[in-house]
């Protein structure tokens, strides 16, 4: 018997003032996956994220959601407290919900930055300090984890150690998983569906599940990895172009 899905968005809509975003959107979300969405900017990728986490409103149509108790969201900036240590700062959301906290150091150690525990955002790297927020929110242990270009400021090295990482716990934990880029050779390493977004309002261009790769070090530089970025490629240009 086929699953409930998650989310489901039927003729939905989103304005900001005379700006519409995304006009009657369909999209559903089952439970467990890792979806991507992908798209040029301002296409509404990250209004769908905030919609989904409940942070924006509908302007029109419906968003079903089933029950969702342990959400978190990492942002394309890591959003640290500058007067708290890195230990702190992951602890965040336990003090916020005046719950007791667990032990931070498991999820310290899995991101590699329990040597740093005691360093504060302005000592930390880039790829540090989104390590960090990564250990943030997953330290909540989250049914649904929606990232919005979390990576996209990083370095190349920084960038695919963190894909690992993220792949590698989504297939431990199997939570689920709403990821937004621009980059294709990331959405392909990353997602198990792929949904792409035109320019217009939002419009689903694209929606179909993703080849199963082995995901590790050597999958990038795989002619099956390359052949199937080259054909997806292709795909989207092509579909942007009619979307004009």
């Amino acid at each position: 018997m086929p699953q409930s899905p998650l989310f489901q968005f039927h003729q939905a809509s989103k304005s900001f003032g005379p700006s519409v975003v995304l006009e009657n959107l369909n999209l559903r979300i089952q439970p467990g996956e890792f979806l991507v969405l992908l798209g040029p900017s301002g296409c509404g990728k990250s209004t769908v994220l905030r919609l989904l986490a409940g942070l924006e409103d509908l302007s029109a149509g419906k968003l079903d959601k089933a029950q969702t108790p342990n959400l978190s969201y990492v942002f394309q900036d890591p959003r640290l407290l500058p007067w708290r240590s890195v230990c702190e700062n992951v602890l965040l959301p336990f003090e916020l919900l005046r719950k007791p906290a667990p032990n931070p150091k498991p999820w310290l150690e899995k991101v590699g930055l329990w040597e740093a525990r005691d360093l504060y955002p302005h000592q930390l790297s880039g790829g540090m300090r989104m390590r960090a927020s990564l250990a943030r929110a997953l330290i909540t242990n989250p049914d649904i984890l929606l990232l919005d270009e979390p990576l996209s400021s990083l370095d190349e090295v920084t960038r695919e150690e963190l894909q690992d990482f993220l792949r590698q716990l989504w297939s431990e934990k199997s939570f689920t998983t709403i990821f937004v880029t621009h980059s294709l050779r990331e959405a392909v390493f990353l997602g198990q569906r792929l949904v792409i977004m035109g320019r217009d309002h939002g419009k689903i261009l694209h929606d179909d599940p993703l080849p199963e790769l082995k995901r590790d070090g050597e999958t990038r530089s795989s002619g099956e990895f390359q052949a199937l970025v080259h054909q997806l490629t292709a795909r989207f240009r092509a579909a942007l172009r009619e979307d004009l």
